[in-house]
């Protein structure tokens, strides 16, 4: 993947790797993969914090988490509210939907969702 990708184009791309994986791209489908843009929007949940940059190069940062851990977390989350605070803010709804039914897909084996 190029580093000049807009900060959209980089999302799209890593939510495209997610179905590929979940497809059996890696043979391995218990992965999901998420990413910070340097120009993504900040989140009101995020506090303020002063740090001294180790570098002035602006990068974007891509994570690999097991899909069943994360989910599994992510469902306890929602049973006590914890994605109500957030609205429909950066698309968490829609990111906990897409990845609720890639990991009832793993679970099932088959394209059940």
């Amino acid at each position: 993947m190029s580093n000049n990708k807009s900060s959209e184009d980089f999302h799209n791309y890593l939510e495209e790797l997610n179905t590929a994986i979940s497809e059996g791209m890696f043979i391995d489908k218990d992965i999901w993969v998420m990413g910070f843009h340097p120009d993504d929007e900040p989140s009101d949940f995020e506090e303020e914090v002063d740090f001294d940059p180790v570098t002035e190069v602006e990068y974007a940062m891509i994570f690999v988490q097991r899909l069943s851990k994360l989910q599994v977390a992510a469902d306890k989350l929602n049973k006590r509210g914890y994605y109500n605070s957030y609205g429909s803010d950066y698309n968490v709804i829609d990111t906990y939907s897409r990845r609720e039914t890639l990991y009832r897909r793993l679970q099932n084996g088959d394209e059940t969702s």
